[in-house]
C-alpha cells in the first residue's frame, strides 16, 4: 500500500472517532464509494496532488456554506475519491453522488440552494430582458431534491420544491400516469409529466416511478415534484398590496384571506408573487431600481419569484417578499435559522391552557394525504414547536396567541386541533358542530399573522412588522375580550397583552 493510501486511512479512522455517528463509514467495505487503489493501480502523485488539492478547496467551500469543519472533511474525502476536482462541481452534484457520500438532507438543499442562488445571481447581472420570465431561464432544474421533497430542515414555510398531492380517482383506475397527471394538473402537458417521470420526479405510493405509461390502480397515491416549465412563468399584475413595510430590497404586506401566496395548480394567476413582480417592475422606472430588475427566484421552478416564505390561503396577515438576490437570500437563511418571531393570532373552540408549549412532531396523515397529522413515533414526521397563550375565552371559544418557533404545514390548525381546541370555521381539522354554528362569522379558518420580528437582510437593524387584525378575528375577539369592536378599541386592548405574551416568550428558554 501506497504511503497516501496509509495516510488515508488513518486520517479517516481518526475522523470517524470524532465525527457523529450518521457520518459516511468509509473505513468499512463500501461498494458504493471508491477506495484508493493499491500496487499496479496505485495514484501516482500529480493525481494524488490533484486529489489532495480538490480535498482542500472542497472541504473550504462546504466550511463557508456553515457545515461543521469534521463533515465537510468527511464529505471532500468522499467526493475527491469519487473523482470531483473543484468545489464549483458541488452545486452540480447528482443525487446518485450524494447518495454515494451519505449526505444528509438538509446539507443537500444547503447546496441545492446555493445553485439556485448562484443561477439567479447570474440572470440579474445579465437582466437582459424587461420580464420576470427571464428570472425562470437561466434557474436549474432542482434536480438534486431529496427524494421525499422535504425543505430546509428549519421550516416549511417556503419548500424547495412543490410537490402535489393526488388521490388516484376510480375513474383514473387503469389510466397512464403522465395522463393522469396532465388531466389532474392543467394546463401542464402530458409531454412535460413524461420528462418529470424520467427525471425522477414522480412517485407512486413512495416509489419513483421513471415509466410514463405505468397504469394507475384506483386509491394509489401520486406525488409530483414540479419544475419550470414555459407554463409555469409567474406574469406580473396589478393586484392590489396591503403595503405595511418597503424599501427597495423587501417588502411586507397584509395578505388578505383567499389570496395564495405563489402560483401553483388550480392558481396560476392572481397570486402574491404575480403582484410582487408587477410592483417591483413599476417601482423600477422611478427608484434607483435598474429598470427591467427581474426579482431573485432561488427555487428554480419558476413559481416562486420573490417568495421567501408562505401563508396558506386562508390565512391573513404578514407576508414577507423579497426584491433582490442578496436580501432573499439573507431571508431565507433567516427563516432556516430560526431567527424570526412569528406570532399568529386566532379564534378557537375550546378553552386551551392559559399558557403551554405543544412539542408533537408533524407529519402526513395516514389517510387522508391532503392533511397533516401529529406524529408520536420519533421517527416519523418533522419537530415542531407551537408556544401557545390564552389571551381571552368565554368558557366555549377563545382567543389565542401562538408563537411558533418552527414552520411546519398546517402547523398551528394541527396542533391546535390536538389540543382538542381547532381553530374555528378550519375545513380539515376543525369542529364540524361549531364551524356550523359559527359559519356566517367565521366562513374561513380565523388564523391571522399578527407580528414578525427580525433583523433587515441588508442593514441588521430589528424590524418588527405588524398586520392589524381582519375584521372577522376582531369582531370575534372583541366579542371574547369584552371590549368595544372597533378597531382603535381592540388594538387597544390587544397591545399590553401581546407584550406580555412575547415576554413570557423571553423568560422561557427555547427547545
Amino acid at each position: 500500500m501506497s504511503s497516501f493510501a496509509v495516510l488515508l486511512v488513518i486520517c479517516t479512522a481518526t475522523a470517524l472517532r470524532q465525527s457523529p455517528s450518521w457520518l459516511p463509514q468509509r473505513a468499512h467495505a463500501s461498494s458504493r464509494v471508491p477506495v484508493v487503489a493499491c500496487g499496479a493501480d496505485a495514484l501516482n502523485r500529480s493525481e494524488a496532488r490533484a486529489r489532495n488539492k480538490a480535498q482542500r478547496d472542497i472541504s473550504q467551500a462546504l466550511v463557508q456554506l456553515k457545515l461543521p469543519s469534521n463533515v465537510a472533511t468527511v464529505y471532500s474525502e468522499a467526493l475527491a475519491a469519487m473523482g470531483v476536482r473543484s468545489a464549483s462541481e458541488l452545486v452540480r452534484l447528482s443525487k446518485a453522488q450524494m447518495d454515494a457520500v451519505e449526505m444528509r438532507s438538509e446539507h443537500r438543499q444547503l447546496l441545492q440552494m446555493q445553485a439556485a442562488l448562484e443561477a439567479a445571481e447570474l440572470n440579474a447581472a445579465a437582466a437582459a430582458s424587461p420580464s420576470v420570465e427571464a428570472a425562470v431561464a437561466a434557474q436549474p432544474s432542482s434536480g438534486t431534491a431529496d427524494s421525499d421533497g422535504a425543505a430546509l430542515d428549519a421550516h416549511d414555510d417556503a419548500l424547495i420544491e412543490p410537490e402535489e398531492v393526488i388521490v388516484v380517482s376510480d375513474e383514473m383506475d387503469g389510466t397512464r400516469v403522465d395522463a393522469a397527471l396532465a388531466a389532474s394538473l392543467p394546463p401542464l402537458s402530458r409531454s412535460y409529466f413524461s420528462e418529470l417521470c424520467a427525471e425522477g420526479r414522480v412517485r407512486v405510493d413512495g416509489v419513483v416511478c421513471t415509466k410514463k405509461s405505468a397504469k394507475l390502480v384506483a386509491g394509489s397515491t401520486l406525488h409530483v415534484t414540479l419544475r419550470a416549465a414555459s407554463e409555469l412563468m409567474v406574469t406580473p399584475e396589478p393586484l392590489p398590496l396591503d403595503i405595511l413595510y418597503e424599501d427597495e430590497c423587501m417588502l411586507a404586506v397584509n395578505k388578505a384571506s383567499g389570496m395564495v401566496t405563489h402560483p401553483a395548480p388550480g392558481h396560476w394567476t392572481g397570486t402574491f408573487a404575480n403582484a410582487l413582480a408587477h410592483r417591483v417592475q413599476s417601482s423600477a422606472l422611478t427608484t434607483t431600481l435598474t429598470p427591467g430588475t427581474t426579482l431573485p427566484d432561488a427555487f428554480g421552478d419558476g413559481l416562486r419569484p420573490g417568495i421567501v416564505h408562505r401563508l396558506d390561503r386562508y390565512t391573513s396577515g404578514v407576508l414577507l417578499g423579497a426584491k433582490t438576490v442578496e436580501a432573499q437570500r439573507a431571508l431565507l437563511e433567516a427563516f432556516a435559522a430560526r431567527r424570526m418571531r412569528k406570532v399568529y393570532l386566532t379564534v378557537v373552540a375550546g378553552v386551551p391552557d392559559e399558557h403551554q408549549t405543544v412539542r408533537t412532531r408533524i407529519g402526513r396523515h395516514p389517510v387522508d394525504r391532503l392533511k397533516m397529522a401529529v406524529e408520536s413515533d420519533p421517527s416519523r414526521g418533522r419537530h415542531a414547536v407551537s408556544v401557545v397563550h390564552r389571551l381571552a375565552t368565554d368558557g366555549r371559544l377563545s382567543l389565542v396567541a401562538v408563537r411558533i418557533e418552527t414552520g411546519r404545514t398546517h402547523q398551528i390548525r394541527v396542533h391546535m386541533a390536538s389540543l382538542r381546541c381547532p381553530v374555528l370555521g378550519d375545513p380539515l381539522y376543525g369542529d364540524p358542530n361549531w364551524n356550523q354554528k359559527e359559519a356566517r362569522r367565521a366562513g374561513r379558518p380565523l388564523l391571522h399573522a399578527l407580528q414578525l420580528g427580525l433583523e433587515h437582510p441588508l442593514t441588521h437593524a430589528p424590524l418588527v412588522v405588524r398586520a392589524p387584525p381582519p375584521e372577522d378575528v376582531r369582531i370575534l375577539g372583541a366579542e371574547l375580550a369584552g371590549c368595544a369592536p372597533d378597531a382603535q378599541s381592540f388594538d387597544a386592548w390587544l397591545a399590553p397583552r401581546l407584550h406580555a405574551v412575547l415576554e413570557v416568550d423571553a423568560d422561557t428558554p427555547e427547545s
